[in-house]
């Protein structure tokens, strides 16, 4: 560990970690973190909100006015004199172990809330992983009116691990029984219409939150004369896996952003887009559940599962009508939840909740199955699909198109999910519903390639609008999804593949080095949103790259045997990925973040969107060719 000394601050640095402690008083006024050590530039970022950073607390808090005095080595910083308010004294102690760890011990009578550390979720948002205590402070709305975002809280139990997106990881544990309350705090200077005159939503509020703080208070319940915590930079959580050698260079990027995927939403215990947007009901979870099924523990006797759980439990209880119409975002999210299930009982063989869910999971598949309302083996959704520019009835995950009616994308989610529930519902004796999907799989392959297959261009369009009109942009993804599905014999696949390269490659996407977009050509102005310039060709969906849609065209590449061109796509991306920046804070703005770029490399999304690291699973799935893993039976 390296000291270097300023006139204000103590600065010590390692590949692994970069604190600043203030010379007169216990506060970290700068925290940078690097779990793979590669790089100074990964630790020259400042994780801390400035001018709160990471400090000591009482019932109130230390006056700076009052300086301790400090001394200090090589290794350590001693803090002394600290006076309260109320005339208590402490003092505090700051000791690195090694280049990955250090210390802080108070000493004295130490009551309550101790000690806070504000990270700055516009430089990046962290996820605190934990495991909850029974004591809850849930909101049930984020903000009631624009000028009115609320403080979001949980309590949880150390240890616990700090998830910070390309940074790394970093565990805090402590000597003593020690509570954790994670706040989620706006800044009100940006609460408001900050987005634009006509955009009062929720993205505007969440703008308060990309300006505000993350903060985690450490609390004992019992008075103590001392207590120690301990952080420690943590190395990269990847999948460490038979058959999978992560181990050279090539595969730096994977490491470093493999943990970016995952954000929790504390008030829900859920896993959506970010730590503001739950995962309840989310048409994104199944990307994230079939990470999680590779992806090691957090803690010992803590694992991704136990949040799947919580939100698979939530989601299928409480957002779930009595009919089986699933509440969230997007008409696929019933799929996309099955899909999520699935992949819980893979990785926990808890068949207790399988039981538990069964009678609702029942009514999601009856449900869905009756929106083939014409007999012909395709799922219909509400919305008409014939322009974009009415009042949306039904959307899927492409929100920025008028997918519609035999919508492509939401059926191809929906085979998926039956398809690997039908083992669930042998085992639970559901007989009759088995039937009923088994029938709905030996019809869909047909009927898909019958309605779908445009020999025109070649490949599979988005959807047919209920006007009967055919809209096909080329999307790499839905030829690549049915593919993927086994849908589509290898020969075929390997013409609609090829077609699809040709034409990326016409149109300048042959680099790869940000991705793969969505559609190969533009999408029409009727049939995309109007949302300015993240509208036009190039930019966000509409030709933009995200790495959720690479995912689907590298696995299908690989799976019809097409590996040259799957690498050259795959360690392109992950190459990127180590060394450029991924994320820019929860929500920058319009056209500001990077989990979509154009074909510059420039920013065109809006926000942290943990879909954008699933192309990562390829490596696995793709590369490697590792299965997932054989449903176990109940014990």
């Amino acid at each position: 560990m390296e000291l270097k000394e300023s006139q204000e601050f103590l600065h010590y640095h390692s590949p692994y970690l970069a604190v600043a402690w203030t010379k007169d008083y216990p506060m970290i006024g700068y925290l940078g973190v690097n779990s793979g050590g590669r790089g100074r530039n990964h630790c020259d970022t400042n994780l801390l909100r400035p001018g709160v950073g990471a400090t000591l607390l009482c019932e109130r808090q230390v006056s700076r006015d009052l300086p301790c005095s400090a001394t200090h080595d090589e290794g350590s910083i001693r803090y002394e004199g600290l006076t309260y308010a109320e005339g208590r004294t402490q003092d505090c102690q700051v000791t690195f172990k090694d280049d990955r760890t250090f210390t802080v011990t108070v000493g004295g009578l130490v009551k309550d809330a101790f000690f806070r550390i504000a990270f700055a979720p516009d430089v990046c948002p962290p996820s605190l992983w934990a495991r909850p205590t029974d004591e809850k402070e849930v909101q049930s709305k984020w903000f009631d009116g624009l000028y009115h975002v609320h403080t979001q809280s949980r309590w949880f139990d150390a240890p616990g691990l700090i998830t910070l997106p390309d940074c790394g990881q970093m565990r805090v544990e402590a000597d003593r029984p020690v509570r954790i309350k994670e706040e989620l705090i706006p800044d009100e200077t940006n609460e408001g219409l900050n987005l634009g005159l006509a955009n009062a939503s929720g993205h505007t509020a969440r703008k308060a939150y990309h300006h505000g703080q993350v903060a985690l208070n450490f609390c004992v319940d019992e008075p103590a004369e001392s207590v120690e915590l301990t952080f420690t930079v943590e190395p990269e959580r990847f999948p460490r896996i038979e058959g999978c050698d992560f181990s050279d260079a090539r595969w730096d990027g994977l490491k470093r952003c493999w943990m970016n995927s995952f954000t929790l939403n504390p008030t829900t215990l859920s896993l959506g887009d970010n730590y503001i947007l739950t995962g309840l009901g989310h048409l994104a979870i199944h990307w994230k559940s079939d990470m999680s099924v590779f992806t090691p523990p957090l803690l010992d006797g803590l694992t991704l599962h136990d949040f799947f759980r919580c939100a698979l439990e939530t989601t299928f209880r409480e957002r779930t009508d009595p009919d089986g119409r699933m509440h969230g975002y997007g008409w696929e999210n019933g799929g996309c939840n099955l899909i999520a299930l699935h992949d819980y009982l893979l990785g926990t063989n808890d068949w207790q909740l399988g039981r538990e869910l069964m009678p609702i999971v029942r009514k999601v598949i009856e449900f869905n199955l009756n929106l083939d309302s014409d007999g012909d083996g395709i799922l219909e959704a509400a919305y008409h699909g014939n322009h974009f520019h009415d009042e949306k009835t039904s959307l899927n995950w492409w929100d920025a198109f008028a997918f519609g009616h035999k919508d492509a994308y939401g059926n191809l989610v929906y085979y998926q999910a039956f398809r690997r529930m039908r083992e669930v519902l042998e085992v639970l004796g559901e007989t009759d519903l088995l039937q009923r999907v088994d029938a709905f799989l030996a019809k869909f392959k047909e009927a898909f390639h019958e309605t779908f297959f445009n020999p025109d261009t070649g490949v599979y369009v988005g959807w047919i609008s209920r006007d009967g009109r055919v809209h096909d942009y080329m999307f790499t993804f839905i030829s690549a999804m049915a593919i993927n599905e086994g849908l589509v014999e290898p020969d075929v696949a390997r013409q609609v593949l090829q077609r699809l390269l040709d034409k990326l490659d016409e149109n300048g996407y042959g680099e790869y080095k940000w991705g793969v977009p969505g559609p190969a050509i533009p999408v029409d102005y009727d049939d995309r949103s109007d949302w300015g310039p993240m509208a036009d060709w190039g930019r966000y969906e509409n030709g933009g790259f995200c790495g959720q849609t690479a995912y689907h065209f590298i696995q299908a590449l690989y799976a019809a045997g097409m590996r040259e061109q799957a690498d050259r796509i795959l360690f392109s991306m992950i190459d990127t990925f180590e060394h450029y920046p991924t994320h820019s804070g929860l929500n920058p703005g319009f056209c500001q973040s990077w989990d979509w770029r154009t074909r510059d490399g420039l920013p065109c999304g809006y926000n942290y969107l943990a879909d954008n690291y699933v192309f990562l699973l390829a490596a696995i799935t793709g590369h490697y060719g590792v299965e997932m893993p054989k449903l176990g039976r109940p014990e």
